[in-house]
């Protein structure tokens, strides 16, 4: 990471965090007035224990059960060719310059190495845009050739290359050597069920502030918020839940929240279901009853797969379908969601109660989120599963309408941290809570 990005990097996460601090008082107000106090010291070195929900089935970003918390945690693992900021531009990490002629763009690589000292080349960005998947931006290209060690030439029907480039555009050694890392951290250990440990990449442009940050897994919410509370987290990346914020205010912890990019559907694709039945499922479903009940302030309805900020931002093809009318008998379905996410398991049950009043037969199925959010992602045992799901600009699709995948609600992302940790920002794009690990520190009172 160059030295001039990495000081963009420090500037938006404090403009991010400060605010966030002066909300956790309780009260929601900052102080005012007064002798100004003098500014907390960086400490140099330290470590930070950061929580996280469930734990990914894999780091690999291209694996087919990756999910969005292996892109968040290999988001300070390894540099992309773009990333998106907090408020969703898409900047060039990588990439040097870009010079895009219609559906062809030539990309000139910046001067960047592994960790054990080699270039990254033109060879390891082809090679990953050959293993790269949906929803990344690099399966929307068909072609790809290289023009020496330092340029590359793509083309595909893409219509804004910088944000196509930035959507989980991880770039991996053509060499698969998963033991070599280009980020500002490497993976220093990973104990499966319990924990990874993060150590500065020797390598890195720019030194990380923290000597260490270890990435606890956890089971749940209340997990997450117990850890911090009794200070065995320094901080967290919380699901969104009813009454997040003034909980967190009780126990006088930071805390930070963005209405963004993530959303919350149902994904229906694993049932056999005739398109009528799909239909008498959301025409049985009452978003607004769950919008009122759970959801208040954190978050809105939303009639797109693929919601974003603004007014119009949950606009979309699914308004019609959600008609909220009482429907004819349906088929037997199960519905799952995964163990510990407080919001979806109380929207589970709430549909069951939806469902069953208009005939239907509805059994609840529960699983970690390890395996919700991995293989149970890729082979969908179950007929209908509530789901999370990270996003950024450029996803929305056209005006159809998939009556496998039923969006329900935009919501928002949301981070919890205790002092003396600073430099936490939220991004509420694909780049997770992560996106600028590589800026956070500690701070001593002068």
């Amino acid at each position: 990471m160059t030295a001039p990005r990495r000081a963009s990097l420090l500037a938006v996460a404090l403009a991010l965090a400060l605010p966030a601090a002066c909300e956790a008082t309780g009260d929601g107000r900052g102080s005012s007035g007064g002798t100004p106090e003098t500014a907390p010291t960086i400490v140099a070195g330290g470590s930070v224990t950061f929580g996280v929900y469930g734990e990914p089935a894999t780091l690999d970003p291209y694996s087919p059960v990756a999910s969005d918390l292996t892109y968040a945690l290999a988001r300070p693992l390894y540099r992309s060719l773009y990333t998106f900021t907090p408020d969703g531009e898409a900047v060039p990490d990588l990439v040097a310059d870009l010079d895009v002629s219609g559906e062809v763009a030539t990309i000139g690589l910046a001067s960047a190495r592994w960790s054990d000292g080699r270039a990254i080349t033109s060879r390891d960005v082809a090679a990953t845009i050959a293993r790269a998947r949906p929803p990344s931006g690099l399966a929307r290209i068909d072609t790809v050739s290289r023009r020496g060690p330092r340029r590359v030439v793509v083309s595909g029907r893409v219509v804004d290359w910088p944000e196509t480039l930035a959507r989980i555009s991880f770039v991996l050694p053509a060499n698969e050597d998963r033991s070599v890392y280009s980020g500002p951290f490497e993976l220093r250990s990973r104990v499966p069920g319990l924990q990874m440990v993060l150590t500065p990449n020797p390598g890195a442009d720019e030194p990380p502030h923290l000597d260490r940050v270890v990435v606890r897994f956890t089971e749940g919410l209340e997990f997450l918020i117990g850890l911090l509370e009794d200070g065995r987290l320094d901080a967290a990346w919380l699901p969104s839940s009813v009454n997040l914020a003034q909980r967190l205010d009780e126990m006088e912890l930071q805390h930070a929240a963005a209405l963004g990019w993530e959303r919350i559907f149902l994904d229906l694709s694993g049932a056999d279901l005739a398109p009528r039945d799909s239909k008498k499922i959301a025409r049985v479903l009452d978003r607004a009853q769950i919008q009122t009940g759970f959801i208040r302030d954190a978050g809105r309805i939303s009639d797109t797969l693929h919601p974003e900020p603004g007014v119009s931002g949950t606009d979309g093809p699914y308004r019609r379908l959600f008609s909220n009318e009482p429907g004819e008998k349906g088929p037997a379905l199960q519905l799952s969601a995964p163990i510990g996410d407080e919001l979806l398991e109380l929207i589970q049950r709430l549909v069951q109660v939806q469902l069953d009043s208009s005939g239907f037969d509805v059994e609840l199925v529960n699983v970690d989120a390890r395996r919700f959010y991995g293989e149970w992602a890729q082979d969908d045992p179950v007929e209908g599963a509530f789901r999370r799901a990270a996003g950024a600009p450029g996803w929305r699709p056209g005006r159809a309408v998939d009556l496998g995948l039923l969006p329900l609600f935009h919501v928002e992302t949301a981070l919890a941290w205790r002092d003396p940790v600073q430099g936490i920002g939220v991004n509420p794009t694909i780049e997770g809570p992560l996106w600028n690990a590589e800026t956070w520190h500690l701070t001593a009172e002068p």
